[in-house]
């Protein structure tokens, strides 16, 4: 049994985290893999993929930490021109960064799911900023009204970004904090849902920052001549 492709099989960003990353009961590091879904078939391609498993798609790439596939499933053919995670972006004691870009072109009404993974993430200090950010086109002006991507981001089942949109071009960005511990999973979910025929492009980015520290100095003295201003204020009442 496939154990990737099982747990994540049709739940959500939240549900994937739970069973990947929270509680005794978890599954060994899954490491970095895309899974691409329409509902009724689902396609997974591991970082280095041949594609000889049964439910597998090649990683045309070949190269760790760097996941590219082309992926026909339902009425959409899928091209995964980037799925990137260590060692091809930082995993540093500060850094730690996931990046997917897809393109996806649909001959008919259809729902299409994008879920890039990947675990072992380890940051020197807690707790942490995460950042997700995304940008894209829609084209589907034939189509009847209600196309939509949903777009989905977790640090270890903590959300960071929730965003849906019908917009022909589009960007967001959202942050959030990482409490810890290492190691941490990293988990971005895209869902397409096209009304008719048309096209989607899109680059989403996940990103778990340390602050520097002169960043946290810089807040500590901001904080420290703030409670001095409440006391001086409270003192002239007096």
């Amino acid at each position: 049994m496939n154990v990737k492709r099982t747990v994540l099989k049709g739940v959500g960003v939240a549900a994937m985290a739970t069973a990947l990353v929270a509680g005794a009961s978890k599954p060994a590091m899954a490491g970095m893999f895309v899974l691409v879904s329409d509902g009724t078939t689902t396609w997974e391609i591991d970082d280095g993929d041949t594609g000889t498993l049964s439910g597998h798609k090649a990683d045309l790439n070949g190269g760790a930490g760097d996941i590219l596939a082309s992926v026909p499933v339902g009425s959409y053919l899928v091209n995964v021109d980037t799925g990137l995670s260590k060692p091809v972006l930082p995993n540093t004691g500060g850094d730690a960064k996931i990046d997917l870009s897809v393109s996806a072109a649909s001959n008919a009404a259809g729902n299409l799911t994008i879920t890039l993974y990947d675990d072992g993430f380890n940051l020197s200090n807690f707790p942490a900023t995460e950042t997700s950010t995304l940008g894209g086109t829609l084209a589907c002006n034939s189509c009847p009204a209600g196309s939509s991507i949903t777009f989905l981001s977790e640090v270890d089942g903590g959300p960071v970004l929730s965003f849906v949109t019908s917009a022909n071009a589009y960007s967001n960005t959202a942050s959030s904090t990482v409490p810890g511990p290492n190691p941490f999973a990293m988990v971005i979910q895209d869902t397409i849902r096209l009304t008719g025929a048309g096209n989607v492009s899109f680059n989403h980015q996940l990103e778990a920052q340390v602050p520097e520290p002169g960043s946290i100095a810089l807040l500590g003295t901001g904080l420290v001549g703030l409670a001095r201003g409440i006391r001086r204020r409270r003192g002239k009442k007096a």
